[in-house]
């Protein structure tokens, strides 16, 4: 009699534990789960990868799509400029100061429970929300004008001289024989010439997009910060390539966004572009 109860305690335990291990064995985390471990396991290679291939990608597409270039005729150049600040600002640079930055400013616990809450939890946060709105204004009124904009200008100058060195091309650096003929001090002050005259536009059409996206994005839990940013723009930055091969005619749009009164009681542009893109004049150069 005690061996048979013994014997079936074991069966009803086995039949258990296979009962569980099939439960367990068919549960499968959704395709945004699985995305959203591989992320927060190696967030800093990832989103380097995502960004450098991510911004230019954008360049290729604006010069194919809407500018209408074969691939054979793809400005290269042109692209370099891109690819160099996606890796080297976008994708390294700007992850320290979104993920480790920021959190040196706004108080971790506080950005990790909201960025993990659900929406209904996020609008009843006040600390969480005055962090939020706290975020976005110092991207926007700090990083954005001292840091981001002046870090583009110079990796644009940058690869100019990169790729104008030793052509014997007229410009500033076609008579440079080699980089090392090229002064790092030179390159800034050129950098820096050219963006402050273009500062305050740049930073009002720039503002006029990423301000309500940056609300979005500093909502997401840290991991996935960058990765949503990068997301965002990929339509930010393959127009702002467009706008910079002076290709796309956009000053009734920016007239709009602006409101820049000019002659004759008519409004002005912040971007003016030229029918031949070596002589068009953008004013917003960015590659976010």
């Amino acid at each position: 009699m005690i061996g048979l109860r013994a014997a079936f305690r074991a069966r009803t335990a086995s039949t258990g534990i296979k009962r569980l291990s099939t439960t367990a064995h068919t549960f499968k985390p959704s395709l945004w789960q699985q995305t959203s471990k591989a992320i927060s396991e190696r967030p800093f290679s990832t989103q380097l990868v995502l960004c450098t291939f991510k911004t230019s990608a954008c360049d290729v597409m604006a010069q194919t799509f809407i500018e209408g270039k074969s691939f054979s005729d793809i400005d290269w150049r042109r692209n370099s400029i891109y690819t160099a600040f996606g890796f080297l600002y976008l994708g390294g640079a700007q992850y320290f100061i979104y993920v480790h930055g920021f959190k040196k400013i706004f108080n971790p616990a506080v950005v990790d429970k909201f960025g993990n809450q659900t929406i209904r939890q996020k609008l009843t946060n006040l600390p969480g929300l005055k962090s939020l709105f706290g975020q976005t204004f110092v991207d926007i009124g700090l990083h954005q004008p001292f840091m981001y904009l002046p870090a583009f200008y110079v990796v644009k100058e940058f690869m100019q001289a990169v790729n104008d060195v030793g052509t014997g091309e007229k410009g500033e650096y076609g008579s440079a024989k080699t980089l090392t003929d090229v002064s790092p001090v030179e390159i800034a002050t050129n950098a820096l010439n050219k963006y402050l005259p273009n500062a305050v536009q740049d930073n009002i059409v720039m503002s006029s997009f990423w301000a309500p996206f940056n609300m979005i994005a500093f909502s997401m839990p840290t991991h996935l910060r960058m990765p949503v940013i990068h997301s965002m723009a990929l339509i930010w930055t393959t127009f702002l390539s467009a706008y910079k091969s002076g290709y796309v005619n956009i000053e009734s749009i920016e007239a709009e966004i602006v409101g820049l009164p000019g002659k004759d009681g008519r409004t002005d542009a912040v971007i003016s572009t030229s029918a031949n893109p070596e002589n068009a004049k953008v004013t917003t150069e960015q590659g976010r």
